[in-house]
């Protein structure tokens, strides 16, 4: 069986730059994750289930198998009260047009771990 590659998208942002002897401030950091050309909907499903766990809800899905995935039963019952993340997941034909939709958002700049 073909492992599912898995990206992870962070970006950290701060309004305004932190200067020598200046208070620490929180750091906003905005973290997405993408699965590549997924064959299996019951993965989808606890990938979304997982993600949600964590308390992240940014789910996107490049090049799946079934590209109506996110909508499909075992999917869905593989989610377990995660559907709001699978609702909400973006579906891209490459990982160009996954990554640029990411840029051009709330992201920013964007690090690729994975």
């Amino acid at each position: 069986m073909r492992a599912t590659p898995l990206l992870l998208l962070l970006r950290a942002s701060s309004t305004t730059p932190l200067l020598n002897n200046s208070p620490a401030r929180p750091v906003t950091v905005h973290t997405g994750f993408l699965l590549i050309e997924t064959t299996y909907r019951s993965n989808v499903g606890a990938a979304a289930r997982a993600i949600k766990t964590m308390g992240f809800s940014d789910l996107r899905l490049v090049a799946p198998k079934d590209v109506r995935v996110t909508g499909r039963k075992q999917c869905k019952e593989m989610a377990s009260g995660a559907t709001d993340v699978l609702d909400g997941a973006g579906i891209f034909e490459n990982i160009e047009d996954a990554l640029a939709s990411c840029v051009s958002s709330e992201y920013g700049d964007v690090i690729v771990c994975g």
